[in-house]
This record gives C-alpha cells, sequence and structure tokens, in this order.
C-alpha cells in the first residue's frame, strides 16, 4: 500500500516524515518517527495485508511547497458545536478515467476493487462519492453534458448519456454494497459560458451566462444526489486544466 501523504485542512502543511517520503511502506507500530515540526498527523490504516484501522507512529508534518495549491480551506458549520458535529464517512469520486479503467477489468475483478473499496465488512467501507458534472481532470478529454451549442439557453443539448458509459455501472456496483452519500462538483462550464471559451485558461464565469449556468446545476440535480458543491476548487487559480477560475465566478449567482 502506498504510503498516507495528506494535508491538514486547518493550515498550509502537508505531511510528510521526516525518516523518507514513503516510510509507511515499511513503519511498524514499534518503530518511532523522529519528529522535527510541532504539527503531528495521526496515521491509522487499513490494508488488505491484514491491518483493520491499525494505528501507526504519528508523522511530522512540513511546510506546505505546492505554491498556494494545497492552501487551506475554510469549512463552516451554522449553529452547531463541535460535539454536535456528525461524522459522514470517508469515499471518492467516479471519475471517468476510474470507470473506464474499472469496465475494462474481468467481472471478478470488478467486483473485487468494489469489495475492496465498499464492503461493510470486507473493505474499507466507503460510503460517501462525488461525480463530476462534466469532465474533469480525470476524464478521457474534455467533455460537457450533451450537447450544448452556443447559445442555448433552455439546455435542449442537454443530456447525462455518457455518464451510462462506465460511471453510473461503476456507481451502481458499488452502491449493491452501501447506501452511497452522493455530491456532485463541476470542474468547468462549457466553453462559451466562459470569458475565454476554453475549458483551460485563466476565465470565469459570464455575467449572462449565469442564469443558464443555475439552470445547468438544477438539471443534473434530477440524477438522484445528496448535494452539489459549485464549483471543485473553488478558490483556487489555474492557468491550465478544468477548472473556473475563483472570485466573482461561483456559479449560481
Amino acid at each position: 500500500m502506498h504510503c498516507l501523504q495528506t494535508r491538514a485542512r486547518s493550515g498550509a502543511w502537508r505531511a510528510r516524515c521526516t525518516r523518507c517520503t514513503r516510510c509507511m511502506c515499511h513503519a511498524t507500530a514499534s518503530e518511532s518517527v523522529n519528529i522535527q515540526a510541532p504539527n503531528l498527523l495521526r496515521v491509522v490504516r487499513s490494508s488488505a495485508g491484514g491491518d483493520r484501522l491499525r494505528v501507526y507512529p504519528s508523522l511530522a508534518m512540513g511546510e506546505d511547497r505546492s505554491g498556494g495549491a494545497q492552501a487551506p480551506c475554510i469549512f463552516v458549520h451554522a449553529g452547531s458545536s463541535p460535539s454536535e458535529r456528525r461524522w459522514l464517512g470517508v469515499g471518492g469520486s467516479f471519475t471517468e478515467a476510474s470507470a473506464v479503467t474499472w469496465k475494462k477489468l474481468s467481472p471478478r475483478m470488478q467486483e473485487e476493487i468494489i469489495t475492496a473499496y465498499f464492503h461493510p465488512t470486507r473493505g474499507l467501507r466507503y460510503n460517501l462519492g462525488r461525480v463530476p458534472i462534466g469532465s474533469c481532470d480525470f476524464s478521457l478529454y474534455n467533455w460537457s453534458c450533451g450537447e450544448i451549442a452556443e447559445g442555448d439557453w433552455d439546455l435542449k443539448g442537454f443530456s447525462i448519456k455518457r455518464y451510462e458509459e462506465a460511471i453510473l455501472p461503476m456507481l451502481r456496483a458499488a452502491s449493491k454494497h452501501v447506501k452511497l452519500a452522493l455530491m456532485a462538483s463541476p470542474w468547468s462550464p462549457p466553453p462559451w459560458m466562459k470569458t475565454v471559451k476554453s475549458f483551460h485558461g485563466e476565465g470565469h464565469l459570464r455575467a449572462d451566462c449565469r442564469e443558464v449556468w443555475a439552470k445547468h446545476f438544477v438539471r443534473f440535480v434530477e440524477v438522484p444526489l445528496d448535494c452539489e458543491s459549485s464549483q471543485s476548487q473553488e478558490v483556487q487559480i489555474q492557468t491550465s486544466g478544468f477548472f473556473l477560475v475563483a472570485g466573482d465566478a461561483h456559479g449560481c449567482k
């Protein structure tokens, strides 16, 4: 199993072991880690090798070296105390790249993968899922939900047919093991709705397209979902890739 490297949302930190960058592959519960920083990350691991929520030595977190890409985010829990906040679970994204790869496997291997992630007793017990609205950085290429031509203010070309090719079959297979809570997030509106008219680049949602982009959210939520976010990584500016630039372009204004 690959070693654990993550970030703490409460600050601009990335987990980094002071011994090496792949320490979890070799560490045991009896080994001590040379802690150089006051910020520690508690490590708990499950693996096919037999670990089941096994506690490993804490890791020291070093300064963020991502140039801001891993900057802290803000979480708001209105009207609740810390003791009232419920941990919803853990999960991952049903991206096109992972779904297409999964679909190419044999039925036996497909079930093995799904069981490893989602089974309530023999797997990692994933119970949360995210679905991209349109293409994302783990898609085969850039695409939108259907054939939404420029000026299609009524979204007559909207369709989720592409999801039936791989994403939804994988999602349905996972749902056989657990009741999934699903969230949907867009990476970029159709290019004609943006100031740069491209999936890539430093562009914003056009002011005259705010209403049609909001309608797009409404159309997509007709798929059974628990929630939507206005944008993937909405506080981040990207000069390449699939992302809509942050600022005043949060979609449904």
